[in-house]
């Protein structure tokens, strides 16, 4: 969780550090879009193809070599930009070499968590709520540090720094993670085989297939207003890297709060009532953003949105962790994966080009109209009518094999 926390961390300096750049570079906010788009397409490759290889390597192996190797493709964004220039498309192609590499390094931390939870003999939902802490603690402190950052030393030079952090979470990774649990799966099939029966178990798993759309729909809004919203929203009102941190922080503050709330009753709770409500809370909160209010009205908006957020967030993952079998579950969370940002490039786009074409306010006012939604979704879908915990938190193996099950 300490190699996981300053991954984390990482990121959120390059979520803030990546847009701000692109937008102090290039004026553009369909330019900002279109850098988010970009980022979310290779996450959806690398998660889609990769979840397998990361079953074939090992979880602990893969997180290292994709840390390292994020970290070297990070780095060169500043060190070309400073050196021999940077033109937008290689600033494109860099961005999703980067993501390339390090989605499925998420997915192999994704995948070893059970593994280290029963090493440890720790409740399931206390190491998932765990995890999901570390990674909404990253959330509440990344952004305020990259705010902070970017206006002492530039977003170029936060790049680099997020390029240290991968450096590090390899470091520990490699020195603390014991190998027991960690191993390669050895299935004798073929990759493409493996694939789909990653593909195959979550059209059997209704609960898991029907998560993942969810999911999707949620990153598209979710995508639309950190990737490009948001940092216009502070452009425009604040004029500093700051105010964005803040609203960042503010919500990850807020899935802190809701990861721990979750953590600590979550498992006496029904679960998709508990589903309908977080997401009318989101709802409520972001439609206060509408109004586009000063910044502190807009942070506490989104620490009610980010508490909702963290509900959802830990809910879903403690979901996957019991439902998912050990013999599928880096190529499972691969495509889960996948899927949760297949929606993710158009919202970003759309996203873009409503500020560009009409005004922030539409934009604003789409991605709030798009999460009323929500809750109408999970009420309406048969699926979530069985969305309980099972009585022992155990699941039938799955027959890892493309026949009928």
């Amino acid at each position: 969780m300490t190699a996981n926390a300053i991954s984390m961390v990482g990121n959120q300096l390059a979520l803030l550090a990546l847009p701000w750049f692109v937008l102090q570079s290039t004026g553009s906010p369909a330019r900002v879009g279109i850098a988010g788009a970009t980022e979310a397409i290779g996450i959806i490759l690398s998660a889609f193809f990769g979840g397998a290889l990361v079953d074939r390597a090992g979880f602990r192996r893969s997180s290292i070599f994709t840390d390292l190797v994020s970290g070297v493709a990070i780095a060169l964004i500043p060190l070309l930009d400073r050196t021999v220039g940077l033109a937008f498309w290689q600033i494109l192609l860099l961005i999703f070499c980067a993501t390339i590499f390090n989605t499925p390094g998420t997915t192999a931390r994704s995948s070893i968590l059970r593994d280290l939870a029963d090493l440890a003999h720790m409740r399931l939902e206390r190491a998932t709520s765990s995890d999901q802490m570390i990674r909404n603690m990253a959330g509440l402190v990344g952004p305020l540090l990259a705010g902070l950052l970017i206006a002492a030393i530039s977003a170029q030079n936060v790049l680099w720094v997020d390029a240290t952090t991968f450096g590090l979470s390899a470091l520990i990774f490699a020195t603390f993670i014991p190998v027991t649990g960690a191993h390669a799966i050895k299935t004798g099939e073929r990759y493409l085989t493996e694939l789909r029966n990653g593909i195959r178990f979550i059209h059997l798993d209704k609960v898991i297939l029907a998560l993942a759309f969810i999911a999707a729909y949620a990153n598209a809004i979710g995508g639309a207003l950190f990737a490009v919203v948001l940092p216009v929203y502070a452009e425009r009102t604040v004029g500093s890297a700051v105010g964005f941190g803040v609203l960042v922080a503010a919500e990850g503050g807020g899935a802190l709060l809701g990861t721990i709330l979750f953590g600590l009753v979550g498992y006496r709770l029904g679960r998709r009532l508990t589903l309908i409500i977080a997401f009318l809370v989101s709802f409520i909160a972001l439609a206060v953003l509408v109004v586009t209010p000063a910044l502190t009205i807009s942070a506490l908006a989104l620490l009610v949105d980010g508490m909702a957020v963290g509900v959802i967030g830990t809910l879903v993952a403690t979901t996957y962790q019991e439902r998912i079998p050990a013999n599928l579950r880096g190529r499972v969370f691969g495509t889960l994966g996948a899927l949760h940002r297949l929606a993710s490039p158009v919202g970003v786009i759309l996203a873009g080009y409503l500020i560009q074409l009409f005004s922030l306010t539409s934009a604003l006012a789409t991605i709030a109209l798009s999460s009323a939604l929500m809750p109408i979704l999970v009420a309406i879908t048969p699926a979530f009518r069985s969305f309980e915990r099972p009585a022992d938190a155990e699941i039938a193996p799955f027959e890892d094999h493309p026949g009928p099950k």
